[in-house]
C-alpha cells in the first residue's frame, strides 16, 4: 500500500456483525517537491509504498467498554470472515500536529489472505522433469553452465573429468522408435526445473512434485490405473529396448494424478516420477488406485 505516514484501522466483521480491527501506521519518504506533499496531504513527506502484515491474534474486538485488561480483549481467531474494510479515524490521530487534519491519503496495490496450511492435500502442484535423479547433491547442480551432472563412476572426482551431463543418458534413451517419444526437455530447461522445486520446497506451501519424462496424447487409463508413482530414479547406465523406466505418460493420466493428488493428505510435501510401463503387469487388487499409490510415498525431509 502507499499511504501519507497516518494511522488508519483495518476491520473485519463476521456473519454475527461482530467487528474485530487491528490498527497500523503507513509511511512517508523525504519530499523532492513541496507541492508534492500539500497535494497529498501527507504528514511530513510524500507517500511511500510500504508492506503491512497484520496477524488475525492482533485483531480486537470493537466494545463500547474496553476493559482495564487488554489482555482479555476478545480476539479474532482467523475464521467467520464476512467483510474487509480500511477505515481512518481521528482518534487514532493527533489532528493537532497534522498539517491537513481533515485529509488522508490510502491506495492498497493488493491485499493477500494468509491461511492456515491445507490439510486436505497440496496446495501447489509443480510438474517437473524426471531426468532429475532422486539422489540430488549439492555438487551435481552446476550454476555455471545451468546443467545438473552426475559423477562418473569410474573417476568420482571432482574434475570436469569426471563429470558427465545427465541428460546424455535421456538422449539415449530418445533413440527409440517403439513408442512416440515427443519433446525432450534441455539440459537447462531440467536445470531450471531443479531450480524451481527448490523454490516451491522453500516457499512454506504445502506441494507435490511430479518428474515426468515427457507426455502423449494417448487416451488415459481407467483411474490412471497404468501409471506408477515411484521416488527411486532412473539409475542403470544399460539402456536396451526392454527399458521402459523413462515413458512417456499420458496427458490424461497426468491430470487424473493431479486431481487426485490436491485431495489427499499422503501426496503433501511429495515428490515421485510418473512413469507409463509398455508391459502390463498383472494387477493386484486395490493397489492399481491412485489413493493406494499415493499413500506410499514418504515425504519430503529436506
Amino acid at each position: 500500500m502507499i499511504g501519507d505516514g497516518k494511522r488508519y484501522e483495518a476491520l473485519i466483521r463476521n456473519s454475527k456483525g461482530e467487528e474485530f480491527a487491528c490498527p497500523f501506521t503507513t509511511a512517508t519518504k523525504l519530499p523532492n517537491n513541496s507541492s508534492l506533499v500539500a497535494a497529498s496531504g501527507a504528514t511530513s513527506g510524500i507517500p511511500k509504498f510500504i508492506t503491512v502484515r497484520l496477524p488475525f491474534h492482533n485483531f480486537c474486538k470493537q466494545m463500547s467498554d474496553i476493559p482495564e485488561n487488554k489482555d482479555k480483549m476478545e480476539k479474532f481467531d482467523g475464521s467467520n470472515v464476512h467483510y474487509f474494510g480500511i477505515r481512518f479515524r481521528s482518534g487514532l490521530n493527533d489532528l493537532s500536529k497534522l498539517p491537513q487534519p481533515n485529509k488522508f491519503y490510502l491506495s492498497l496495490a493488493y491485499v493477500k489472505l494468509y491461511r492456515r496450511p491445507m490439510i486436505s492435500g497440496p496446495e501447489f502442484i509443480y510438474l517437473s522433469d524426471a531426468a532429475i535423479p532422486s539422489n540430488m547433491t549439492p555438487d551435481m547442480v552446476r550454476h555455471d553452465v545451468k546443467q545438473i551432472v552426475s559423477i562418473a563412476k569410474e573417476t568420482q572426482t571432482s574434475s570436469d573429468e569426471g563429470y558427465e551431463i545427465f541428460n546424455e543418458r535421456r538422449t539415449k534413451l530418445s533413440t527409440r522408435t517403439s513408442i512416440e517419444r515427443g519433446r525432450r526437455l534441455g539440459t537447462t530447461e531440467t536445470y531450471y526445473k531443479y531450480i524451481g522445486e527448490q523454490l516451491i520446497k522453500n516457499s512454506g506451501l504445502n506441494y507435490a512434485i511430479l518428474r515426468i519424462a515427457g507426455y502423449n496424447n494417448a487416451p488415459g487409463s481407467d483411474g490412471a490405473a497404468m501409471v506408477e508413482l515411484s521416488q527411486d530414479s532412473y539409475e542403470s547406465d544399460e539402456v536396451n529396448e526392454n527399458n521402459d523406466m523413462l515413458q512417456l505418460v499420458s496427458r490424461a493420466d497426468v491430470a487424473e494424478v493431479c486431481v487426485k493428488s490436491l485431495s489427499s493428505p499422503n501426496a503433501c510435501n511429495t515428490y515421485c516420477y510418473v512413469r507409463n510401463r509398455v508391459r502390463r503387469k498383472q494387477r493386484t487388487p486395490g493397489r492399481n488406485s491412485l489413493d493406494y499409490k499415493l499413500s506410499q510415498l514418504k515425504q519430503d525431509l529436506e
